[in-house]
């Protein structure tokens, strides 16, 4: 685990047969109360032991979230002209994600273009809390970064009014 940054790089035919995907990224909360880090303990993480002098409770989570995480789509060199990603921009790959106390996804928007058979590197760099101080020890744990493709492209939400109503509640819900 990296506090700071955090990257992947996805296999090169992960990308087919679709070109424009919606980036969800899942964090891990640790649900146990009074314990807070990651361990080898068999709870996954450390009791606390706050001073009861200097700590108004025994509770360490932090309810503040990230406000400035940065992603970034590193490709190998520019889109090809005539691909399907031509018209994609440099400043497309530059995105700016708000991952919210308590919550356990944060979806990306705008989607990405990525073309098929070609490798992507997806990097995350953790910038500062809610706060808006810079704090060097503060720590998240990444569950996964998802690609989802759109809903529309799909072929199991597509042919019934059950299909749509399984692509309508995919969409919104």
């Amino acid at each position: 685990m990296r506090s700071i940054s955090e990257w992947l790089i996805f296999d090169q035919f992960f990308f087919s047969p679709f070109n424009i995907w919606r980036i969800v990224v899942f964090i891990k909360e640790i649900d146990v109360p009074e314990h807070y880090g990651l361990s080898e303990e068999p709870d996954g993480c450390r009791a606390c032991d706050c001073d009861i002098g200097g700590a108004v409770d025994n509770y360490c989570d932090d309810p503040l979230g990230w406000e400035n995480v940065q992603l970034t789509i590193v490709r190998p060199s520019d889109p090809s002209p005539d691909g399907v990603c031509s018209n994609a921009l440099p400043s497309d790959d530059f995105l700016i994600v708000r991952l919210h106390a308590g919550g356990r996804y944060a979806e990306v928007r705008p989607d990405v273009c990525l073309e098929a058979h070609v490798p992507y590197e997806i990097r995350l760099q953790m910038g500062e809390k809610r706060t808006g101080v810079q704090d060097r020890s503060a720590s998240i744990l990444i569950d996964s970064i998802v690609l989802v493709p759109p809903t529309d492209v799909l072929p199991i939400f597509k042919g019934s009014p059950v299909a749509e109503q399984h692509k309508y509640v995919a969409t919104f819900f």
